[in-house]
């Protein structure tokens, strides 16, 4: 039973007949919405909580940096919150906008089912005159965001990510020369109480990593990039268990060159994602008991990035998951767009122009809607008038109200499994 509980959540999409079950036929997803206007917005990323399947909230809250202008060589960390219209309220702005601050991460220590919270952290990279260091905010409900601090003074960091672990005590994740840095900060105070260097005994440079703290019997997984001798990347993962012990680095995408996505979000734990060209086009993949998934009815003519999704467990089908809205980028014959999909919806698409290269996604933990449903928002960034907006779309998912019977994995869960690629262990005296 649980390991047909595991291939179900190891599902990345899934499509069905609407029929079958809840026809949602009269909800689309809606017309795209621009969000801000006259400044040079991007990187948005919607707040990381500690579970978000057991949420359902009225607001969250995005973070994004932000220029006044294309040419601004400053720029500002910003924190906005988001309701089913759209952002509402003023911004807020946690850096002084003396720096170039770039690629915002926020994370909540503790959330009420509101959506608000007392604490939260933020990490953005800060370039200053010495190199590229890492910066952290800390919010508190009895003072607001605290004074910015530097995590790391190093001259080349990059891509920090946080996760909480209580409203307090933070993790925080990032590439520094080439290394992947693992640092526990007490975010009031803005001290380290643990520190280490995951690639310490690998000569190979390393970037892009991701954390998490929803693996089974795991205190946290990273999971990054490693560059190989033919300069592509292959993906791996480390995981910390209690008393700071590391497990040796394991290969998660080795064939082809890969890029680490990160997490999908199943019921019971994270699935870590990436996208590989081994197959001729860009991908979106996810293992599950050694086998390869990826994105059903996907144009595989095209190249397939950056996806982002959805994922609660309040809507359920005979005891199972059964929700889900995603989107992705696709590139196809010189064009770029962003595809949107829901499992009850039809497809629907977003064109991209300018300088496509700069646009990233961001998706939300679900709003409390009407009829107890969720709203989801999908908010991007893209050029328009000499400058980079933030747009959105949206659209309803029920939460209730569905009912089925019979055996629904023929005939509602579908997936496209590939050919499965061998996970490969690595140990440290096997690197060069």
């Amino acid at each position: 039973m649980r390991t047909l509980i595991y291939f179900l959540l190891a599902v990345l999409i899934y499509s069905g007949d609407p029929q079958s079950v809840y026809s949602q036929s009269n909800y689309h997803w809606r017309a795209e919405k621009r969000l801000t206007e006259n400044f040079f917005d991007t990187n948005p990323q919607f707040m990381r909580v500690n579970n978000p399947y057991h949420y359902t909230y009225n607001i969250e809250t995005m973070i994004f940096e932000r220029r006044m202008s294309g040419s601004d060589s400053v720029s500002r960390i910003t924190i906005v919150k988001v309701d089913t219209g759209g952002l509402t309220g003023d911004p807020v702005y946690i850096s002084s906008g003396e720096f170039e601050d770039t690629n915002p991460y926020l994370c909540i220590g503790n959330l009420f089912y509101t959506g608000l919270y007392d604490h939260a952290f933020a990490v953005w990279e800060t370039k200053r005159i010495s190199g590229s260091h890492i910066a952290g905010a800390f919010y508190s409900a009895d003072i607001g965001w605290h004074e910015p601090f530097i995590i790391d003074s190093s001259a080349d960091c990059h891509n920090p990510i946080a996760v909480a672990t209580d409203s307090i005590n933070y993790s925080v994740v990032f590439e520094s020369s080439g290394e992947i840095i693992y640092k526990e900060i007490q975010a009031r105070t803005g001290s380290v109480s643990y520190f280490y260097n995951l690639t310490s005994q690998d000569t190979s440079y390393c970037n892009a990593p991701q954390i998490s703290d929803k693996i089974e019997n795991v205190k946290k997984q990273v999971t990054y990039q490693r560059r190989n001798s033919n300069s592509s990347y292959s993906v791996l993962k480390r995981n910390l268990y209690n008393s700071n012990l590391w497990s040796e680095p394991e290969v998660i995408a080795g064939n082809g060159d890969n890029r680490n996505r990160g997490y999908i979000l199943s019921y019971i734990e994270d699935e870590p994602s990436f996208e590989s060209d081994f197959s001729g086009k860009w991908n979106i993949y996810s293992f599950f008991n050694n086998s390869l998934y990826t994105i059903p009815e996907a144009n595989d003519s095209a190249d397939n990035t950056s996806l982002v999704r959805f994922f609660n467990n309040r809507v359920t089908l005979n005891g199972f998951l059964y929700s889900d809205a995603i989107a992705y980028r696709e590139h196809y014959l010189n064009q770029d767009r962003i595809i949107f999909k829901s499992l009850y919806l039809p497809k629907d698409t977003v064109m991209l122009n300018g300088n496509v290269g700069n646009t990233t996604m961001t998706i939300n933990n679900g709003l409390f809607y009407r009829n107890y449903n969720f709203l989801i928002w999908v908010i991007y960034n893209k050029d328009s008038s000499g400058n980079s907006s933030l747009y959105g779309k949206s659209v309803q998912v029920y939460n209730t109200g569905i009912s089925g019977s019979g055996d629904i994995i023929p005939e509602i869960f579908h997936c496209r499994k590939i050919t499965p690629i061998p996970l490969i262990p690595i140990l440290l005296s096997d690197i060069p």
